[in-house]
Formats: structure tokens, sequence, C-alpha cells
């Protein structure tokens, strides 16, 4: 099955993740904001990082290397127009983590707001493992949707075809997976979202295997 996430322009995702009853994008760079600040990483990595949503907030006086995975390459081409000059390293890759290896530059912090909810979580904990430092921080942000469709309905026909092809994560099995995989969960929030929905984030930090 091909990935949607492909075929949706950057335009569309904007507008959709802006429109009033969906009201993510806001949220998401708040979100990124306060990840970001929490462990001022020197080496950071972003999954589904789109068209940079938060890059804004990543202080090069602090961070030398961000690299961005996503699997739309209009997305990619628009974050560099938008970040390539900011006085860090931006190194974007365009892949889909579900069917082919990864190799990133070893990071302090990896960052995957709903990311989750299209990848194998085995082969994302792969990923993290192979390529964060020692005691790195991966947090992570999952959909709850409490009752909504995960979609919100808003009149951008290209999202149609997200329904169906997500799915939901459970957090304790969430939780349960990382800590089993050697990562140990230090921080959690909700973000209400307009409705009924929120976004949940996770924080672990990576443990030295005994």
């Amino acid at each position: 099955m091909d990935n949607p996430w492909k075929h949706i322009p950057f335009s569309d995702y904007e507008r959709h993740m802006s429109d009033p009853t969906v009201g993510q994008l806001s949220t998401l760079r708040t979100i990124f904001q306060q990840q970001y600040s929490t462990y001022k990483p020197a080496s950071l990595v972003i999954f589904g990082i789109c068209t940079g949503i938060g890059l804004e907030h990543v202080d090069p006086t602090f961070t030398k290397i961000v690299t961005g995975v996503d699997i739309n390459a209009e997305y990619l081409k628009e974050c560099a127009s938008r970040f390539g000059k900011r006085g860090y390293e931006l190194n974007l890759i365009e892949a889909d983590l579900n069917v082919e290896p990864l190799t990133l530059h070893p990071s302090d912090l990896l960052i995957a707001n709903l990311f989750l909810e299209y990848v194998d979580l085995q082969k994302f904990l792969s990923v993290v493992k192979e390529f964060g430092n020692e005691r790195a921080a991966v947090s992570v942000v999952i959909q709850m949707n409490n009752n909504e469709s995960f979609v919100s309905t808003t009149n951008i026909k290209s999202f149609e075809s997200l329904s169906g092809f997500h799915v939901d994560i459970d957090p304790a099995q969430l939780q349960d997976t990382m800590e089993r995989n050697l990562f140990e969960l230090i921080y959690t929030k909700k973000y209400p979202l307009p409705g009924k929905k929120e976004f949940f984030r996770f924080d672990f930090i990576k443990r030295t295997e005994a």
C-alpha cells in the first residue's frame, strides 16, 4: 500500500493542522519548544519533520546538528528553504522507516511527534537505540482521540486518504514497550485540543544495558 503522506501537499497539511476545528499546528510548535528547551541538545533528530514545525526555536549556540526525517520530499524541500541557514547543520533525509534502513547522526535528543501512529514501533526503537547517544532523550507525542475520529473533518480533500491508515497508540503499551527496550519514562504531559482530543507527550531516557 502506497503511503498517503507522500502525496499530501505541505500547504494542505498546514491548512488542515491550523484549521480552528483542528488547532494542532500551534500546539505542536509549543510542544516542540518545550521538548527542545528541556534538553538543549547538541545534536537533534526529528522524525516526521514536515516543513520544520518548531525549528524556529532551535538555538545554534547549543545545537550544532539537526537531522530531519520525512517521507515527503516536498516537505523536506520547504523545510530546507525555511531553515537551511540558521547557523546549525541541517541534514534532511527522505525515508520511509517502515521499509528501508536508516542511518542517522548520533544524537542527544530524538523527537517523534505524531509519528508513531504511522510506523512500526519496533523499527522505530531499533533506530533510536542505535543512534541515540548515551543517556539520550526520546520525546514522543501521540494523539488521544477520546471517541473522536483520528483525522478531523475539514474541507481539505487530500487528508481523506489518511482515513484508516494510522494505528492508534495505547499509552500503557507504549510505555511498557519502551521500558522493556531500556528506555526509562521520566515525564508525561497532556495538551488539550479542540473537541475532546488531546496530545499526550512521553519523555524517555536511554538506559545503559545491564
